[in-house]
């Protein structure tokens, strides 16, 4: 099609059938012809050339015959070689601004620009099209136009790549294929097509006489990668940079189209990674480029990544949480992300962020939630644990980087501050509160009737069976993620739970065990706290089981969480009320606060595998109780610690609270027993009015009187036979196109899952990616806040869906290891050939 016929077809015909009025205004008389050849039958052509006046007397009588007539009006097209009227005042001067009112005019808009025009109708030569304009005042000619794609370019060069558009030969040239690369390395009769290609294409002169395909290809590479830098760049270009060869402005469309493409497309895009960053380095152009603030919204080579996760920070800190939000999304898509240490800082922004936008929206509804004790621990179940959340997972994510300074340390330290403040000020409303009620409030479930109202009944149907499962500080936010992570296999319900004081463990899981609505008890001997159930002690858990086995007798049985899942042997039938306990969480993080991801993930799977795992038994239901939460902090520095009150407190409950009696003070406040929510002869407790200990330094606490530390979660999951089978899928894992040696601790894989029954194409599938080495063990696990769910260290792929994740990799091993793509709860292959061996060749 000429553009002739383009512009008459696909441009004005259409208007004119539209409102079969038509004024062309043409300054440059470039569309005379096309105009005078819709004169048709039923059309009239009327030409403004000669004279206005005339021409417009003409319109108004073809109209009118037209009237008189009442045959059908096929149409009426004025030609005005002049320019259209755009303003009021011009459109009053003009003597056909009339017909525009009730017709159509052209051109209308950018989109009818003769270059706009040119593009539309030769897509595949765009570059060519411009490079013509570029070269003409007036613009090129119909015939030059018309002349460009006759099938006769480049005819060797296409062949050899087998490709047609002049897109696909440059991305070629850059990242031929590994049969492109044979066909361009055998015969070299395509290098005089690809100079003449690269000239009239990019305004590329090759200054390399070699005819391999090397020397070729690192010229085009720096060139093209070089002029979208320049494209990019809103400010002037340094002059030692001046002289460095770069593309007209006409080739600007063909190289951000390239260069897009082959950052996007993962068979080119490690490809393109190290062709940058060798470019990057040997032009110098961080230090060249240090003094430029604003680096364009293109991130060509990676420091200018580092640039924008600079000015990411910036905006945070100077408030434009708009701006930063905005260079966030930006950067999701970024070939630069897929460097595991670049996407890692990301995440650490992106969590900052978060934490900071939570806590902001949260401080200004809390005045209005705290009227009583009621709405104050709905508006922590509602909005708080999202905020305990995000800085739980804030913490977790500055923990995955090695270093953490400057701008970040700022970003880090003003969303810890927000969260402080936020939680400070309902801490201070709880306290308040409390003073003048009861515990637990009336409206909400204690622990000490979990059992006798909500287990006991169950156990006296016949043939029903409960797994009762005790967890260690599990506090509700991550009751929450628990309860999202299990509604994916059965039904699931989650209840708040009111923990009693102090939140302690032998306390708690006292609290947790039959009998304990009316018989808890609490006093202390030999300065310990001792509860008991009906004079009967039960401060450990060889007393808490028998608890149970008086009970219940051969109907029960109990033990450890992890030996449940290793032992091959069936429950026994007789049993209908099967106790797992689980205590990682809260011994782990004593120990080591800091590594709170992987605690809370290994016991995250174990209860998902119990939970599979009691199904295939005919258990009917799971409960999961705990015995108290716990308080995270922010890097408490040493000065964060409370004095305590004057008095004889004869009990210190896990540095949070004293028992006996005293003075309240500036720093600590006092309650009556009856406020513990258990029986005690302990006549009071004091805990600090602030969310600190008795003893400095402690990240993680726990035994105080704090909504973290007392509001808590039950879960109860419903266990139903049917299972949905996924029949057919296939995980595919790979590693820079190919490469089987790592060169970073923080690899990034590309991970696609492909599922062959039609009808589970919408299903979605968790996978758990890792490292195992030759044992087995664990040495490598997936990061990053995007892709990557923080407590299972899982993901989720529908179809199709490919994702890059990166692998943190332990920092003392090396050598050979395997990726593995599994079921999160089986722990087998999601499919035969879903693993990847690879090897560590650190550059240190």
């Amino acid at each position: 099609m000429t553009i002739a016929t383009f512009i008459r077809d696909k441009v004005l015909i259409p208007r004119l059938e539209q409102t079969h009025c038509l004024v062309v205004y043409d300054v440059d008389r470039r569309y005379r012809d096309v105009v005078e050849s819709l004169a048709t039958e039923g059309i009239t052509f009327i030409d403004a050339t000669e004279s206005s006046i005339l021409s417009r007397d003409l319109a108004i009588q073809t109209l009118r015959r037209f009237e008189r007539s009442g045959h059908d009006f096929g149409g009426l097209v004025i030609y005005v070689p002049a320019k259209p009227p755009l303003t009021d005042e011009e459109k009053q001067r003009d003597p056909f601004a009339i017909y525009i009112a009730c017709g159509s005019v052209f051109p209308n808009s950018d989109g009818d620009d003769y270059l706009n025009l040119c593009l539309r109708a030769r897509p595949d030569h765009g570059t060519e099209i411009r490079r013509l304009f570029a070269n003409s005042d007036n613009g090129p000619s119909f015939t030059l136009i018309d002349s460009l794609g006759n099938g006769n370019e480049w005819p060797q060069l296409r062949s050899t790549l087998r490709v047609d558009s002049a897109n696909e030969i440059l991305s070629s040239l850059l990242s031929p294929s590994s049969t492109q690369l044979q066909s361009l390395k055998t015969d070299d009769n395509w290098v005089d097509e690809a100079k003449d290609f690269l000239n009239r294409s990019l305004g590329l002169t090759l200054k390399t006489k070699s005819k391999s395909v090397a020397p070729i290809s690192d010229e085009i590479w720096r060139y093209v990668l070089f002029s979208e830098f320049v494209f990019d760049l809103p400010e002037p270009l340094p002059n030692a940079l001046q002289n460095v060869p770069k593309a007209p402005t006409f080739a600007q469309p063909i190289i951000f189209d390239v260069c897009d493409r082959l950052r996007t497309d993962t068979r080119h895009s490690g490809h393109y990674i190290d062709r940058a960053s060798g470019i990057e380095f040997e032009l110098n152009l961080p230090n060249l480029c240090e003094s430029i603030v604003d680096l364009g919204e293109r991130d060509t080579f990676p420091f200018e990544e580092r640039t924008f996760l600079r000015n990411a920070t910036s905006y945070i800190l100077n408030g434009q949480i708009d701006e930063a939000r905005s260079m966030l999304v930006r950067q999701t898509s970024s070939v630069w992300i897929s460097q595991g240490s670049s996407q890692l800082q990301w995440d650490v922004i992106r969590a900052a962020l978060a934490l900071l936008d939570e806590c902001t929206q949260l401080l200004t509804s809390l005045s209005s939630r705290c009227r009583n004790l009621d709405d104050l621990i709905a508006f922590y179940i509602s909005g708080i644990t999202k905020a305990d959340r995000f800085h739980r997972e804030l913490e977790t994510t500055i923990n995955q980087l090695l270093d953490l300074d400057g701008e970040f340390d700022q970003v880090t330290t003003l969303a810890r501050n927000q969260y402080t403040k936020l939680v400070d000020l309902a801490h201070n409303h709880f306290l308040r509160l409390l003073s003048n009620s009861s515990w637990p409030p009336k409206d909400y479930l204690s622990s000490t009737n979990i059992f006798d109202n909500h287990v006991a009944h169950r156990l006296q149907e016949s043939g029903r069976r409960v797994a009762y499962l005790m967890v260690d500080a599990l506090r509700y936010e991550l009751g929450l993620e628990l309860h999202k992570l299990l509604s994916e296999d059965s039904p699931a319900e989650i209840s708040t739970v009111c923990a009693p004081f102090p939140t302690i463990t032998k306390v708690g899981m006292a609290s947790l065990l039959p009998g304990a609505s009316n018989g808890l008890h609490l006093s202390v001997s030999d300065n310990e706290i001792v509860p008991s159930l009906s004079a009967i002690s039960v401060t450990n858990v060889t007393q808490r089981m028998q608890v149970f086995a008086a009970k219940y007798g051969d109907r029960f049985t109990e033990m450890q969480l992890s030996e449940f899942l290793k032992s091959k042997a069936s429950v026994k039938e007789t049993v209908d009320l099967l106790v797992l306990r689980s205590n990682e969480i809260d011994s782990h993080l004593e120990l080591n606060p800091s590594a709170l991801l992987g605690f809370v993930k290994q016991s995250f799977q174990q209860i998902r595998g119990a939970v599979s795992k009691l199904k295939r038994l005919g258990f009917n239901e799971v409960m999961i109780v705990t015995d108290h939460g716990f308080v995270l902090s922010s890097a408490p520095s040493h000065g964060n610690v409370c004095q305590r009150p004057q008095g004889q407190w004869i009990y210190n409950a896990h540095e949070r609270m004293l028992l006996g009696n005293g003075i309240a003070d500036d720093f600590n406040i006092l309650f009556a027993s009856t406020t513990l929510g258990a029986d005690t002869s302990v006549p009071l407790m004091a805990t600090p009015k602030s969310l600190s200990a008795y003893r400095a330094g402690l990240n993680y606490f726990h035994g105080g009187v704090s909504l973290q530390e007392a509001i808590v979660p039950m879960i109860v999951v419903k266990l139903d036979s049917s299972q949905s089978v996924l029949t057919s899928c296939q995980v595919q894992i790979s590693y820079k196109g190919g490469a089987k040696r790592i060169t970073t601790r923080i690899p990034v894989l590309d991970v696609t899952l492909t599922v062959d029954d039609i009808f589970s194409q919408e299903i979605s599938v968790e996978l758990l990616i890792e490292a195992h080495d030759a044992t087995g063990k664990v040495v490598g696990e997936p990061r990053g806040a995007e892709t990557v769910n923080q407590l299972t260290s899982t993901i989720t792929l529908t179809s199709g869906q490919r994702r890059q994740i990166p692998i943190r990799m332990d920092e003392d091993f090396t050598g050979k290891f395997t990726i593995k793509a599994m079921n999160p709860t089986t722990l087998a292959l999601i499919s035969k050939g879903s693993e990847l061996s690879l090897e560590t060749d650190y550059m240190e």
